[in-house]
């Protein structure tokens, strides 16, 4: 069936949640969708309806995540899964796994239920289109719809990043956003007053997802490009913010040097802990270095600048 997906569902003690979630980001499979019970008793939560399956997550208590992930039958699923339950193996994680198939069109509904209106910082809003959500005057409000692209902001590499370019964005700059996914990061530029932002992705959904989300916030300083890493960019940037997986960004550096102005700023997140001495050998390799850093359950982003140029 060529529109159809395996679900894999992982339920798991709260304890072992991050755990799996690297498993899965160590593939560089960002796209999963928590059931966290924790979330039930926090204060203020919307109504338990909207968020859970209650025959599922309650009925398992209060210490048992959902973990599911969609993969597309086109590629080798069970080759996907041993691999998974063999990296589950290794990191002595108790857990129970099972699949099921899903039409896309089903998995492109059900999925919307994990995902809701957050904030980032008190400044950055992030609403899914289909809430309603009423912005306060200081807010910065992207309305998104990532649809099968990476990039509903609720990652800590995207978190990260949003925090980096809110401390160093200027009205004005130009910004590239390479492997955009959903268009998040590239909107946020454009919102902060980009006098223009292009934003590049390989992928052709995760195109046609952030040409979308460009038309939800209404704005006209960004433009989408299907594209790889920065092959035929000759624009000097001031920004360039990438939140891919460390081996790609070493391969983007050599670009960056080329690209971005000799006041510029590079922003890379996407970096697990094993992998930072990879990005910070790679770094000093084409003389730049990081100039801040910031992590987050074992994650991390950096704010780099070319060696000998100032701020």
């Amino acid at each position: 069936m060529d529109n159809s997906y395996v679900e894999i569902k992982i339920k798991v003690n709260i304890d072992n949640l991050e755990n799996i979630e690297n498993i899965f980001y160590k593939l560089g499979r960002f796209e999963l969708y928590v059931e966290d019970p924790r979330h039930l008793y926090e204060e203020n939560n919307l109504n338990l309806d909207t968020y859970f399956n209650e025959d599922e997550i309650l009925v398992d208590g209060k210490e048992i995540c959902v973990v599911r992930y969609y993969i597309s039958e086109k590629e080798n699923v069970i080759e996907f899964l041993d691999i998974i339950k063999s990296m589950i193996r290794y990191e002595n994680i108790d857990c129970f796994i099972e699949t099921q198939e899903v039409l896309e069109e089903d998995w492109a509904n059900n999925w919307k239920k994990y995902y809701h209106t957050f904030k980032i910082d008190n400044r950055v809003v992030i609403k899914p289109e289909w809430e309603n959500y009423e912005r306060l005057n200081d807010e910065i409000l992207i309305n998104i719809d990532p649809g099968m692209a990476f990039g509903t902001g609720t990652h800590e590499t995207t978190k990260l990043c949003i925090q980096m370019m809110c401390k160093y964005m200027k009205d004005d700059y130009f910004v590239y956003d390479v492997g955009t996914g959903s268009g998040i990061l590239g909107i946020l530029a454009a919102k902060l007053n980009a006098r223009k932002v292009i934003a590049i992705d390989l992928d052709k959904v995760s195109v046609s997802a952030a040409k979308y989300n460009v038309k939800l916030n209404n704005i006209s300083n960004i433009e989408i490009i299907e594209g790889n890493l920065l092959d035929n960019m000759n624009e000097k940037g001031d920004i360039i913010v990438s939140n891919i997986i460390a081996e790609i960004i070493c391969d983007l550096i050599p670009d960056v040097t080329k690209v971005l102005n000799e006041d510029g700023i590079f922003i890379i997140s996407g970096i697990i802990d094993s992998k930072v001495n990879l990005i910070k050998n790679s770094l000093l390799k084409y003389n730049m270095e990081i100039i801040n850093e910031s992590k987050e359950n074992g994650w991390y982003a950096f704010a780099v600048k070319i060696k000998g140029n100032m701020i």
